[in-house]
Parts: structure tokens; sequence; C-alpha cells
């Protein structure tokens, strides 16, 4: 027997020896417990790492898509229309008549009957024609058609609420990031005891005051978005933000009362205007990868 069997019998001598002493007894025991108390175990584990866990380089923030939906209908074009017509044909061609045509046709034919003599008027049993009906609703619809307006806005004016009528519009701010002038969505970074929503309620409140009603879709964001800081606008070893966006829409009660001359809360050090864009507006203000995140919400 060479010297290194000699010694691997002894060590496993002395591990079984002590496994049957006193001591190997509560060595035993401890492991027992650690085994039956695996939560325990679990928390003190998450508690040397919380202590031990370095702040995040990354700035949690939430954001408000502010959507103005289309307040006008678009003009259909040359092949909506010509489709459009097609279906009406097709629908006509195939369609049977309604009881309100069946009883105008049978009126017709008794009010033709009464004035040729074949029938006494006391068998007239109407006192207004479908007929006439349908002229009166006629003769409505072109007096409201001629007294409709279509809108027309100064569409240079970014500021104003009701340009591009006929398009989906989201409200931007420019905001100060450094030595930049950047254009962003409204937010605000996330403080303790306080939800991403609540978050994002008070970006919009600090951005565009009491005025701007918005109607939420959800408590959960629509998009995500990181992007990092400039070096100089760089505090508390923060190198960037998460910026968590929620999806919001202006009410049509808002835009029924005319409140198209809203003005966002500009400050000098932070916000230094607001502009409603389309989705191709996007492009030529906010960064490519943003602008992205954006319209996939829009």
């Amino acid at each position: 027997m060479n010297v290194s069997s000699c010694a691997a019998i002894l060590h496993r001598s002395l591990s079984v020896g002590l496994l049957n002493s006193t001591k190997g007894v509560a060595i035993r025991q401890s492991l027992r417990g650690l085994t039956h108390q695996p939560n325990k175990l679990c928390d003190i584990d998450a508690e040397a790492r919380t202590a031990n866990r370095e702040p995040s380089p990354w700035k949690i923030c939430a954001a408000v898509c502010q959507i103005r939906l289309p307040i006008q209908t678009r003009e259909l074009s040359d092949i909506e229309k010509k489709y459009a017509e097609l279906t009406n044909t097709l629908e006509y061609e195939r369609s049977v008549l309604s009881d309100w045509e069946v009883e105008k046709n049978r009126q017709a034919e008794l009010i033709r009957d009464i004035e040729s003599g074949e029938k006494n008027p006391e068998e007239m049993d109407f006192k207004v024609s479908n007929q006439d009906l349908e002229e009166m609703c006629e003769t409505e619809l072109q007096q409201f058609q001629e007294s409709n307006e279509i809108l027309t806005t100064e569409d240079a004016d970014l500021t104003n609420l009701s340009r591009k009528p006929t398009e989906t519009l989201v409200l931007t701010t420019q905001q100060k990031l450094g030595n930049d002038n950047v254009w962003m969505l409204p937010m605000e970074g996330w403080v303790e005891n306080e939800t991403l929503r609540q978050c994002a309620e008070r970006a919009l409140l600090t951005h565009c005051g009491p005025d701007l009603v918005a109607q939420f879709i959800s408590n959960g964001p629509s998009g995500f978005y990181k992007y990092k800081f400039p070096k100089e606008a760089r505090e508390n070893s923060l190198v960037g933000a998460k910026l968590f966006i929620y999806n919001a829409y202006l009410p049509r009660i808002f835009e029924t009362e005319a409140k198209f001359h809203f003005q966002a809360n500009l400050d000098e050090n932070k916000i230094l205007q607001h502009a409603w864009l389309s989705r191709e507006e996007l492009k030529s203000y906010v960064k490519p990868k943003f602008t992205n995140v954006i319209q996939k919400i829009m």
C-alpha cells in the first residue's frame, strides 16, 4: 500500500469519527435545520444581496404619449370613391324593397287612384306620405351640408391643437438636456412611494398644467425607451434614463369646447416650447429610435 492510499483511508476514518462524535451530531442538526427552513436561508441571502447592491446607474422616468385623434374625416381618394360606388351599386342590385318602400309605393298608388276618381278621398289612411317625409329629410340634409363649413387651420403653427384635423397628432415638448435642446414626450423622474402611472400623471401636470385633459388607456405603460445622458448632464453617477411611456388621448369633450389655444408650462431651465406633431413630422424633430417607439404607440 502506497503513501497516498494510506492518507485517503486515514482521512475517511477521521471524517466518520467526527460525524459520530458530539460535534458531529451538532453539525448534522445544523444542516438539517437549514434543509427544513429554506425560506429563512433565502431571506438571509436576499438581505445580504440588498445590502451589498450598488445603486442603479439608470434613472427611472415616466412619460405620456398624449394623442389628439383626428377631428375631421379626410376626403376619399379616387380608388376609395370608385370602390364605394361599386359596393353601393352591388348592394342596390341585390337588395329587395324594405317595408318603408313598400308602404311608399302603396301610398303613391292610393293617391293616383284618388286623383283619377277610382277611389274616394275618405279612403286615405295617412296624413303625411313617406315620399313627403323623404323630401323633408333631403332638404334638411342639404341645409346641413351647406352650413357645415370645412375646418381651415394654420398648419404651420405647431402649437395649434386643431392643426392637421384629418391626422393623429402627439404632444411633444422641447427640453434642456445638458447643453442640448431635445424634443421629448412630457416626462418626469420617478420618486419613491409613487406608481409609474402617478409619475406619468405628474409629468403631464408639470408640463401642461391642469387645463389639458387626458384619458389614460391603462395603468400599465404602452412602451419603453432607454437613452444615455450627455456627459455634461450626468449627475449622481447616472448614465441615462429608462423611460416607461403611457398612452393617453384627448377626450372629444375637450375638442368640442374649442380649447385649441392650450399653452404648455414653459420654463427656461426645463421646458422651452411644445408642439403637436404628426407621424411624419416626428421624424424631423425626435430621434429616430424614439420616433419608432412613439409611432408604434400611435
